[in-house]
């Protein structure tokens, strides 16, 4: 039962970060939330549907998803932490 509301929500949110990240103009964290958040609905759920049950090759994909979050996330703040350091402005 779980699964069945925190997937969702967690879909829902990411989406709606990633277009308002996407909007305040970074494009590559953006990009990974806005992809990690429809992941959700155009291949879990469908798979969800299909099989009637957690469909583990498309849960693994959506841990390789949130790993490219997790990298883009990480590039972003090395690049932001380099500017602050040599006194630009992000």
């Amino acid at each position: 039962m779980l699964f069945t509301v925190s997937v969702p929500l967690n879909g829902i949110g990411l989406t709606c970060l990633g277009v308002a990240v996407l909007r305040g103009g970074h494009s590559a964290a953006g990009y990974a939330m806005l992809v990690t958040g429809l992941y959700v609905f155009v291949v879990m759920a469908p798979a969800f549907a299909v099989f009637g049950a957690p469909n583990y090759p498309a849960l693994a994909g959506w841990g390789l998803t949130w790993l490219l979050l997790g990298i883009a996330t990480w590039v972003h703040a090395r690049s932001a932490r380099r500017l602050t350091l040599s006194g630009a402005t992000p």
